[in-house]
C-alpha cells in the first residue's frame, strides 16, 4: 500500500492509502473535493514529495487558505504565495512517472507533527 497525508484547512492531518496507480486520481478527487487537481514538487530532508491541491482553489469566491500546507511547502522548497483548500501530499515520482507513496521517514515525520502540534503548526 502507498500512503499519503491529507492536510485539511482545519482539523487534524490524516493518512490515506491506495494500492494501484489507477486509484490515485479518484482518491485525490475525493479528498481534495475537486474534479481537477494541480501538483507541485517539494523536497524534504527525508525525500521528495508531491503536493496536490484543487486546480481552481484560489479562484473561488472566498478561497480557504491552507496555512499549514503553505508552511510545509515553504519548508520543503516550494515558494508558493498561497495554497487553498484541502491538500494531499504523496511521495515523489518513480522513474516511469508513477506517483510514489510517502517513504517511511516522511510518514514518521508527519505522524510526529500531527501528534505534537495543532492548528497551522501541525
Amino acid at each position: 500500500m502507498k500512503r499519503a497525508v491529507v492536510v485539511p484547512v482545519d482539523g487534524p492531518m490524516r493518512f490515506v492509502e491506495w494500492e494501484h496507480d489507477d486509484q490515485l486520481l479518484s482518491l485525490l478527487h475525493r479528498e481534495i473535493g475537486a474534479d481537477c487537481v494541480d501538483s507541485f514538487r517539494m523536497r524534504g530532508r527525508d525525500g521528495e514529495m508531491t503536493g496536490w491541491v484543487a486546480d481552481d482553489g484560489l479562484l473561488a469566491d472566498a478561497p480557504e487558505l491552507n496555512l499549514r500546507l503553505l508552511q510545509i511547502a515553504h519548508a520543503c522548497g516550494y515558494p508558493a504565495a498561497a495554497l487553498a483548500g484541502t491538500g494531499v501530499i504523496t511521495g515523489g515520482a518513480a522513474p516511469d512517472g508513477d506517483t510514489l507513496g510517502l517513504n517511511d521517514e516522511l510518514v514518521e515525520w508527519f505522524e510526529r507533527a500531527a501528534a505534537t502540534r495543532t492548528g497551522a503548526d501541525a
